[in-house]
């Protein structure tokens, strides 16, 4: 072995015992870990203003809003959406979609479908609507979950969002 290889070896055998001790906190690795997490629980709540119509006998509802709030992973958002009551005979049953985009995070956004079905539901006021992410922009790219959201329609409209969100 010549005098550079043996210099190698040793300066290779000191590194390596110099890197097996560790200086990091017990919990370093569990930190780590969440400030690279994909998601998780997600929760977020907006406000703002609205416009509806309630589902009758004899006419379809309508429900649109647009407003800004708090989000998991989001951060501050803007948030839009609307949903369309359809009636099927004594029932009306609600679907459409909101998106809640990023003011942070280079304008990332989620879109999440939104539906209330059944007999006893005339609008999505005050009723937990269903959830489920249909895409995602930016950091949100590969997003996924699903949850409720559920709708305080006064002055204005005021939002609360909870379920999950993997991206």
């Amino acid at each position: 072995m010549s005098q550079c290889s043996r210099v190698r070896t040793v300066l290779l055998l000191l590194l390596l015992a110099g890197c097996s001790g560790t200086s990091l906190p017990p919990n370093a690795a569990a930190n780590r870990a969440m400030t690279n997490s994909s998601g998780g629980a997600f929760t977020g709540s907006s406000s703002g203003g609205y416009t509806f119509l309630g589902c009758t006998a004899s006419a379809n509802g309508y429900l649109k809003f647009r407003g800004g709030g708090h989000a998991s992973y989001l951060g501050y958002d803007s948030e839009s959406g609307k949903m369309r009551g359809q009636r099927f005979g004594s029932r009306c049953v609600w679907n459409g979609s909101a998106t809640l985009t990023s003011r942070h995070r280079g304008h990332s956004s989620v879109t999440f479908g939104l539906s209330l079905k059944g007999s006893r539901h005339r609008n999505p006021c005050g009723d937990a609507v269903s959830y489920v992410v249909k895409h995602g922009s930016g950091k949100f790219a590969n997003a996924s979950g699903y949850g409720t959201v559920t709708f305080d329609c006064s002055d204005s409209y005021l939002d609360e969002w909870s379920g999950t969100l993997s991206f």
